[in-house]
This record gives C-alpha cells, structure tokens and sequence, in this order.
C-alpha cells in the first residue's frame, strides 16, 4: 500500500513557488531534446524492437558537467548520469494523449493502472499535492507532486525504489509549427515527505532527473511522435550494468501506448448489447474471410458491428462496462484496424510505414539526436481487407476533436503565471 507521509513540517510557500519555478525549467529543459541543432545530448542506438527504438545518451565528463545547471540544489545530478530514451509513433491526436493523462489525475487507481501498464515493474504510486491543476483557459497545463515505487531487477538483491517527483505538464509548438504535449518528470526533497527507508517497507530513496514523455503531432496526418527519456540514479551500491537495465526497462515498453489509446478509442464509441448482434443460427460463413463455418467452427460476435466472424477474424480488446466494469469483448479485425488507424486525405498509414519515418530521423546514430518531428513517410494503404469492404457498418472510427484551441498555435506557458513563453528553435 502507498504509505501515509507523516511530517511535522508542510510545504510553504516560498517551497511552492520554488517548485512551480523548477517546474517551467524542466519542462524547457525536456524540450531541448527535440532541437535538430545546439543539443547537448549524443545518442547510440540500443535497440529497435517491438516498433521501439531505444537509445543511450553517451556518456562524457564535458555532458556531466553540464547536467549541474538543469537541476534544483534539493535533488543534484549525478557526476555521470545514465540516459535512455525510446522513440515511437503511434495513431491519435495530442487531445487523446492529454485526455489519458488528465483524465486520471483525481484518481489515484485509475492513475496507477495506466502508469502499471507502461511501467510493468511499478509497485505503487500515489498524487502527494496538485500544485497547479488544469483550467479552462489552460487545459493542457498542470503541476503535481507524485511519489511512485518501482522493483529493482533483479528483485532478490536489490530493494525496490521509491521516488518523490515533481511533474510539470504543459502543451509547446514546434519551429516547424506542429503542436506538441510535454510531461516532464524531476525529483525534488522536502521535509514534508522524509524518507521512507525505515521503517516503511525498506524503500530505497532514488532520483529521476530530466526525465519523462514529448508528444508532438506528426507530419503523417493523424499520428503522433513519441519521445520517452529516462535518466535514474537508483543510489546505494549497484553495478552499471543492472542501473542501465533498470532504465532501459522504464521505456522500453512505450509500445503499449498504441494499444491504451486503441482501447480507449474503441471503448468510447461503444458496444453493441445482445439484442443488437446478429443471430448466430441464421449466418453460415464468416463475414469478414467469407469461410463457411463448419461443425467444429466457433462462431463469434463482433461487439462493434454485431457480424458473425470466425476465430480467426476476431481479437479480444479490453473494455470497461457500466455493469461488469473492466472486462474484455470479441471485436473483428475490420472494426480494430478502423479503430486503430485514423483517416487522412492521403490514405491510411500502416504502422511499419509510420516506424521508417522515425527510424529515418534517427539515422544517424553518431550524432545529436534528431527532431521526432521532420519529413514524412511515405503513406500507405492498410490491409486489403480493410480497403475492400467498406461497408458502411465499418466506418465508425472517431473524428478528430475539433475546438478553437487546435485551430491556432498555442505556446508553452502562454498563461501569464507561468512567466516568459518559450518556442522551441533549431
């Protein structure tokens, strides 16, 4: 269970203001990392799999010096920190990805499930203090105090970590004019959360520093780049090669993105009830291959569309019901793929074309790291069957959410509070 932080001591003020100060600066530094020039980062390829490129910062005493101007005097940087960051793309739009972060921070079960599945190894977490929660104004802004507990790998030598952490979100334009939502993460110390070391399950106090996500509108027209950095110093005695596994393990499941937004996307269109499907006795082959069912044929419904498929042309998706709650729903692979991808006027992109684009602008792996936002990848069509039956019934994929915000170039820290606006150059 997350623990109960009992101090004699509260935040004041002048410690408030200090960390919504650090907050603007770690939400500028993390988007430095998206410069094509000046960057102060040198990145090699570790690994590209599961649609996920990972990569290491290279690690030099002139990098190490320069970390000692990004952080608060409450959490110094480490003389020579290791950094990952993982790159993707997945289909959305950037009112999705900040609905999905927003839309749990009041509730702290709901906000632990998202982050447990991009972090598999999280233990628990829980929201200390909202510093500055989104308005009406400024809907894509926020400040939060977290404290979040991971395992260490492997779990039988190591204690597991906990962390105090500052997040600042906030949305940024681009030079090249594309939106952009960033969500940085920082630790900081206080008093009114002391250390949970003893007797408190034997946590391990553990910094992140200039950590956390950027997403940026892509030039593919409905999908968005991902950018995932992580750079943690779990203290104490650990060897290099388990801290840099540790660190590579808190990114490197940013693939899953895709499916979150999938699912939720499918969910908030809705499911088809009993009376609406079609009757099973009454359909002798598959709708979606057209194969006849035989006496071993299992014959399933799709909950999108309500046609009788085959077990072949059908995927299990996770769904949350009124009544049943969280639970998963057979839907054909017609309704995913048109849930998944969203249209464009240039035809939809599969998600091999989506990663070129990327693996492109990461090309060259000897120096700084590139912009996620750049040249397109070519567009392709989906699947066949996709694009042969257009059946009317198939075409339920959400519409981009259109308001007056999307409509004009919104700046980082445009409201006056947050001080000087700050565009990204290259």
């Amino acid at each position: 269970m997350a623990p109960s932080f009992r101090s004699n001591k509260r935040l004041g003020q002048e410690e408030t203001a200090l960390l919504l100060k650090s907050s603007r600066k770690c939400l500028a530094n993390l988007l430095e990392l998206s410069t094509r020039e000046g960057s102060r980062y040198t990145w090699d390829l570790e690994s590209d799999e599961a649609s996920v490129s990972v990569y290491r910062v290279r690690r030099s005493k002139k990098l190490a010096s320069k970390w000692s101007n990004m952080f608060t005097k409450a959490a110094p940087a480490p003389a020579e920190p290791i950094m990952y960051c993982a790159v993707t793309q997945v289909s959305g739009s950037l009112e999705e990805v900040v609905d999905l972060f927003h839309g749990n921070m009041n509730d702290s079960s709901e906000m632990k499930s998202l982050h447990k599945q991009l972090h598999p190894h999280l233990l628990d977490m829980q929201v200390l203090k909202t510093l500055e929660a989104p308005t009406e104004y400024n809907p894509m802004h926020s400040v939060q105090l977290l404290w979040q507990a991971y395992s260490m790998a492997p779990s039988a030598l190591f204690r597991p970590r906990d962390f105090c952490l500052l997040q600042a979100q906030d949305e940024f334009v681009s030079s090249t004019g594309r939106r952009g939502w960033a969500r940085s993460l920082q630790s900081f110390a206080s008093p009114a959360y002391p250390s949970l070391e003893v007797p408190h399950g034997g946590y391990v106090r553990g910094s992140i520093y200039g950590s956390g996500h950027l997403f940026t509108e892509s030039a593919t027209p409905g999908c968005i780049d991902v950018v995932a950095v992580m750079c943690m110093d779990p203290k104490s005695n650990m060897p290099s090669w388990t801290q840099c596994m540790n660190i590579k393990r808190h990114v490197n499941n940013l693939h899953v993105l895709h499916d979150i937004l999938h699912d939720r996307r499918m969910n908030a269109e809705g499911f088809l009830g009993d009376l609406d499907l079609v009757p099973k006795a009454s359909v002798a082959s598959c709708y979606v291959c057209r194969k006849a069912f035989h006496l071993l044929s299992r014959k399933i419904h799709c909950r999108k569309c309500g046609v009788v498929v085959c077990s072949k042309c059908t995927q299990e998706r996770n769904a949350t019901l009124d009544k049943q709650g969280h639970t998963k729903l057979d839907v054909c692979i017609v309704c995913c793929d048109t849930a998944k991808y969203r249209p464009s006027t240039s035809g939809a992109s599969d998600r091999g074309s989506v990663q070129s684009g990327i693996k492109a602008r990461f090309s060259n792996l000897r120096s700084p790291m590139q912009s996620p936002v750049g040249s397109s990848p070519s567009s392709t069509t989906m699947s066949s069957l996709s694009s042969q039956r257009s059946d009317n019934r198939f075409a339920k994929t959400p519409t981009r959410p259109s308001s007056a915000r999307s409509q004009q170039a919104t700046y980082f820290g445009m409201n006056p509070k947050h001080g000087t606006r700050v565009v990204l150059v290259h």
